[in-house]
């Protein structure tokens, strides 16, 4: 990982001594982080920010400058004063219509209000068929109402194998906080018994 202010912004990419870096992508198309990345620098965030650089896709400056393609999303705006008054967790579910194995088998996402904000939660699974290729991409943020401002940030990929999946998608009603919960649990225990003392 490296801070992603060490580098200066350069269209799509992020140059350093002469040359141009991509970020390792979430996804198969490399632009699925360009904007979020674009908005780390100008926002001033930067220095809070570290990255994976992509091991192939980099070159010197003068010759290596790919072009991203921006797309108008049209959707409904988030309510965020209806979010401000959730008293209870709000979980919620997206699907493709369109059968793909390039595409996100679901994502699961949930509103969970606590002390310190209004915590979003949200998993995005890949397709079965791509599943000992792609990770699950996580996302948490906390909202909070009184300074109407996101105050927390962090992603992750989570790696699943082909049962984990299965158990995943067939966990019925279960929430996803629940199952994440409990799978991390699942996992220290695991770590800790294989743990070797020093």
């Amino acid at each position: 990982m490296v801070k992603l202010a060490n580098f200066e912004a350069a269209g799509a990419t992020f140059a350093r001594n002469g040359f141009n870096f991509t970020i390792c992508s979430t996804t198969l198309s490399p632009n699925s982080t360009f904007w979020l990345l674009r908005s780390f620098v100008e926002q001033g965030i930067a220095d809070h920010v570290s990255v994976r650089l992509d091991p192939f896709l980099w070159g010197p400056s003068d010759t290596f400058a790919p072009m991203m393609f921006k797309m108008i999303v049209y959707g409904k705006p988030v309510n965020w004063d209806g979010i401000a008054m959730l008293k209870e967790q709000h979980n919620g579910q997206m699907m493709s219509d369109v059968v793909s194995p390039e595409r996100f088998e679901l994502a699961d996402f949930c509103w969970d209000p606590r002390d310190d904000g209004m915590h979003f939660t949200c998993e995005a699974l890949p397709a079965r068929e791509r599943i000992s290729l792609e990770g699950a991409r996580y996302l948490h943020a906390i909202y909070d109402p009184g300074t109407e401002a996101i105050t927390h940030l962090d992603g992750a990929l989570r790696i699943y194998s082909t049962p984990q999946l299965e158990q995943r998608l067939t966990a019925g009603r279960q929430s996803l906080l629940t199952f994440l919960r409990e799978s991390s649990t699942t996992a220290k225990e695991r770590s800790s018994k294989d743990r070797v003392p020093l």
